[in-house]
């Protein structure tokens, strides 16, 4: 990359239903809209906020201040073992796609380290696993279930399309977070030539620089309704 030289190529912004609690499942599930991006001729392919494997919105995970049923326990457990450990066998997964697409591919995980989960960005080359960010502050009830992420993951990785980086959601509105990756030269906000429908690519031109935000958030999973009860009603988790 040089200073000043535009740079231009196409990017698959994927907003799709995670197959929630299931992690296998969700990978075959990555490795088929991966392969639809690439054929659509991305060079770039990014997935929502831990679409691996699912947001949990509507969850309550029995909890009340104070307690948390043995209903809700096990909720846990069920979603604590479906997550990712990074590095383990769901990067490699990850990164064997990326490989097969030729795709750099941004997306957004569960990742399970000790006894704690994070709400984590992982990214990869066609060459394979490049690094992540986990999100620096749960937002709301997500601290529930997710821990704190802090500054030593806020990579920036050269990329043949550019710098490439990531913010979560709710950290599009955090003052110093944002100030610390523009001073890593991601530009603010790539601008779409052309816009279609859901996973279908788009266009982006940047200069000198490609950044990425993963803040499309599909909220719903294909999780039976009956399996865990939720307290949202006008816009319930499963679908």
């Amino acid at each position: 990359m040089t200073m000043g030289v535009m740079v231009s190529f196409t990017a698959a912004v994927v907003q799709a239903a995670a197959v929630g609690f299931d992690l296998d499942a969700g990978l075959e599930k990555v490795a088929r809209l991966a392969s639809e991006a690439s054929a659509g001729g991305a060079a770039l392919a990014v997935f929502p906020e831990a679409f691996l494997p699912g947001y949990p919105r509507g969850i309550t995970f029995g909890t009340v201040v104070g307690d948390r049923t043995r209903e809700g326990r096990e909720h846990f457990r069920r979603y604590f073992d479906a997550s990712v450990d990074v590095p383990g066998p769901a990067v490699d997964r990850l990164a064997g796609i990326a490989a097969e697409t030729a795709l750099h591919l941004v997306i957004g995980v569960v990742e399970r380290e000790g006894g704690t989960l994070y709400c984590t960005v992982l990214f990869f080359s066609p060459d394979g696993y490049l690094g992540k960010h986990r999100k620096l502050m749960p937002t709301g009830a997500e601290r529930i279930v997710w821990g704190f992420g802090d500054g030593s993951t806020l990579p920036v990785f050269e990329t043949p399309l550019g710098r490439l980086g990531a913010v979560i959601c709710w950290e599009n509105y955090m003052p110093l977070l944002r100030m610390a990756m523009y001073a890593k030269a991601t530009v603010r906000r790539p601008q779409m030539a052309a816009r279609r429908g859901c996973q279908r690519c788009a266009t982006w031109r940047s200069r000198d620089a490609a950044s990425c935000s993963p803040a499309t958030n599909s909220r719903a999973v294909t999780t039976s309704p009956t399996t865990f009860p939720t307290r949202s009603r006008k816009r319930p988790m499963m679908s």
